[in-house]
C-alpha cells in the first residue's frame, strides 16, 4: 500500500487546520474543523468563516487582528466566541499564521488548533506559535511543526516530509498538497458558477449548461425507467424548461449546477410514479451510488432524514462516502477497517435505505 498524500494525513488529525486566501475564504478544511463547527466541507469552501462560524466579536478585535496579520505580517492569536451551524454559542483560540513566499508576500492565512489536553499544553503551544510560524523556510519545519502539534499523542508519528518536495517553499507545498486537490473535487461547482452567471446576463448562454448535462439527466431518467426513452426524453426537456424558468432567481450555493437539475429530476420522478400508481418505483443498491450528488446538496434533507434508522457506524461511513465524497479506501483509513469491510457495510446500509424507501 502506497504512504498516504499530505492531504490525507492532515486530514485525519484531531487538530484543526483551516486554510484561507488572502480574501479569508477557506480553501482547505480538515475532518476536525468540520467536527468543530458542524459545517461539512461544501459548505466551508469558498466561505469566510465570519460567514459561518465566526464574526461575533467585536468592531475593534478584527481592526486589531487584520493590522497585525495583513500590515504587520505577523501572527495572531486571540480568544473569540462562535456559533456553531446548530446555533450553540462557544467559546475558543483563534492562532491565524500568514503564509508568505519567497519574496515574503503572503499568499494563505493557515488557521492552527490543536486539541489541548491541558492548560499547559495551550500554554506551550502558545508560547511556541509566533516564533515557529515567522518561521518559513523550505527545509520543511513549520510543515512538521504543525503536524506534530495537530496530533493527539507523539507517539506513532510518519515522517510527512517525505510526500513533500523539501526544496519548495512553504506557499508551493501547500499550493499543491491542500488547495489544489480541493479545487479539483470542486471544479465543476466553479465552472458552474461562472456559466450561470452568464447565462443569467444573456439567456441564450443557457443552451451551454442544456449542452453539458442533458445526456446526464436523460440517462438518469432513462436508467429508471426501464429503458423508456419517449418518457425519458419528455422528463429531460421539463428539468430544463423548469430550469431556465427559474434562471434569474438562481443562486450557485454549495454544490454544481447538476445537482440543482438532478434535484428537479428527482421530484419529476417521484410525481411520475404517483400519477402511475402500476409502476413499481425503487432505489436498487446499483442506483444507490447515484444519490452522492444530492447528499451535497444543503436543501436535500430528505435523503439524509433516511439515515436516522441506522447505526452511528453505518451513518458516519454513509455519509463520508456520499457527503465527503470519500473513496472506498480513505474511508478505510479513517475508520481502521479493510477496503472489503467498508464496501459490505455500504452494500448492507444501501439495502436498509432501499427498504426504508420502500
Amino acid at each position: 500500500m502506497g504512504k498516504s498524500s499530505l492531504k490525507d494525513q492532515f486530514d485525519r488529525l484531531p487538530g484543526r487546520l483551516l486554510i484561507t486566501d488572502t480574501d479569508s475564504k477557506a480553501v482547505y478544511a480538515n475532518l476536525a474543523v468540520e467536527k468543530s463547527t458542524g459545517y461539512v466541507l461544501g459548505e466551508i469552501i469558498g466561505k469566510k468563516p465570519g460567514q459561518l462560524w465566526g464574526g461575533k466579536m467585536d468592531r475593534d478585535f478584527y481592526d486589531r487582528m487584520w493590522q497585525i496579520l495583513v500590515e504587520e505580517k505577523r501572527p495572531f492569536s486571540g480568544k473569540v466566541e462562535n456559533k456553531k451551524k446548530n446555533g450553540t454559542a462557544y467559546s475558543d483560540n483563534l492562532f491565524i499564521a500568514p503564509i508568505k513566499d519567497e519574496n515574503g508576500v503572503t499568499r494563505y492565512y493557515a488557521q492552527i488548533h490543536p486539541e489541548f489536553q491541558s492548560e499547559s499544553d495551550e500554554e506551550i503551544f502558545r508560547n511556541e506559535f509566533e516564533n515557529e510560524t515567522m518561521e518559513q523556510g523550505k527545509n520543511g519545519g513549520l510543515l512538521r511543526w504543525m503536524y506534530e502539534k495537530l496530533q493527539k499523542k507523539e507517539k506513532g508519528k510518519e515522517n510527512i516530509l517525505e510526500q513533500a518536495d523539501q526544496s519548495k517553499d512553504l506557499v508551493s507545498i501547500f499550493s499543491e498538497s491542500f488547495v489544489q486537490p480541493i479545487e479539483k473535487l470542486f471544479t465543476r461547482r466553479y465552472e458552474d458558477a461562472a456559466l450561470v452567471q452568464e447565462a443569467q446576463r444573456d439567456v441564450t448562454k443557457f443552451s451551454i449548461l442544456y449542452e453539458k448535462y442533458y445526456v446526464l439527466i436523460r440517462e438518469y431518467f432513462f436508467r429508471r425507467l426501464s429503458n423508456d426513452v419517449e418518457t425519458a426524453e419528455d422528463l429531460t426537456q421539463e428539468v430544463f424548461a423548469r430550469a431556465l424558468r427559474y434562471l434569474p432567481q438562481f443562486h450557485l450555493a454549495n454544490a454544481s449546477y447538476y445537482t440543482y437539475l438532478l434535484r428537479i429530476a428527482h421530484n419529476l420522478l417521484v410525481n411520475y410514479y404517483r400519477k402511475h400508481a402500476t409502476a413499481s418505483f425503487s432505489l436498487t443498491p446499483s442506483k444507490m451510488d447515484d444519490i452522492s450528488d444530492f447528499f451535497r446538496e444543503p436543501e436535500m434533507q430528505s435523503i439524509k432524514r433516511l439515515l436516522g434508522g441506522l447505526t452511528e457506524k453505518e451513518k458516519s461511513i454513509m455519509l463520508m462516502k456520499y457527503e465527503d465524497g470519500l473513496k472506498v479506501k480513505e474511508i478505510a483509513a479513517k475508520v481502521g477497517k479493510t477496503e472489503n469491510a467498508i464496501k459490505l457495510i455500504l452494500s448492507r446500509t444501501r439495502k436498509k435505505i432501499k427498504l426504508k424507501i420502500g
